[in-house]
């Protein structure tokens, strides 16, 4: 860990911690109270990695693993376990620094939270400035109806961005994202936070099978990073541009 602290200090590289559960008996919306409770045992494990990192942010579907699925609808029992573990853990984030993002995913991946709006409820259940929202452009592509309000609607609560395209490729090589109007979204809400390119490692059998994910999406994870990284400074600029064109 200080290894890894070092050379991020040593490159000035920022740092954002990303998990999730990895089993239903260290998940929040567990009906068994001790599986809640060791739930909390290991968010507050990645609080202290995150603070040890020197990371402010820890960022992904911190509620339950993805592919978990109760069979069923969330729950108000479900929701209320999320609520009142989440608030649990305001001390911990106080006192390290931290802050959580919780990640909304495609129905394929997760019962709980699919879409921004339900996002924002959560975290407005919670009400702790250290607790807020991520979003992802690949589950966005699937759940939203109106990627840009959805967007908007994030507002305060949005922390930290995944901007893949659809399938997960390099930003822009495909037609389905509106990229310059999730930009201009962010403009609108005054964004400051981070944004990374997830993608898939090409070769994990183990990904592979659960995102159904059977090609490679760019030549290289080289290229894909290096090609989504410009076009997506390039949008990001093109916007800015057009909200304050010079005269």
């Amino acid at each position: 860990m200080d290894a890894i602290r070092r050379e991020l200090e040593r490159l000035d590289l920022g740092c954002t911690l990303s998990t999730s559960p990895p089993r239903p008996e260290l998940c929040l919306l567990h009906e068994d109270a001790d599986a809640r409770r060791a739930a909390l045992g290991y968010l507050r494990e990645a609080i202290g990695v995150a603070r040890d990192l020197g990371a402010g942010l820890v960022v992904g579907p911190l509620y339950a693993p993805p592919w978990w699925f109760s069979g069923a609808r969330a729950t108000p029992d479900q929701q209320r376990w999320a609520v009142e573990g989440l608030q649990a853990l305001g001390p911990d984030l106080w006192a390290a620094g931290v802050q959580l993002a919780l990640e909304p995913m495609n129905r394929f991946e997760t019962f709980f939270l699919n879409t921004a709006a339900q996002a924002v409820a959560l975290c407005a259940a919670v009400d702790h400035a250290q607790v807020g929202m991520m979003l992802d452009t690949a589950h966005m592509a699937v759940e939203e109806t109106d990627p840009c309000a959805a967007m908007r609607a994030a507002g305060g609560w949005l922390k930290h961005l995944h901007l893949p395209e659809t399938d997960r490729g390099t930003p822009g090589t495909g037609r389905l994202i509106d990229w310059p109007g999730l930009f201009a979204a962010l403009a609108d809400i005054g964004y400051g936070g981070c944004c990374a390119i997830e993608s898939l490692p090409f070769e994990d059998p183990e990904v592979a099978l659960k995102t159904r994910s059977w090609r490679d999406l760019a030549p290289s994870t080289d290229d894909l990073a290096r090609d989504g990284l410009a076009f997506l400074k390039r949008t990001w600029r093109a916007s800015l541009a057009s909200k304050h064109p010079t005269p």
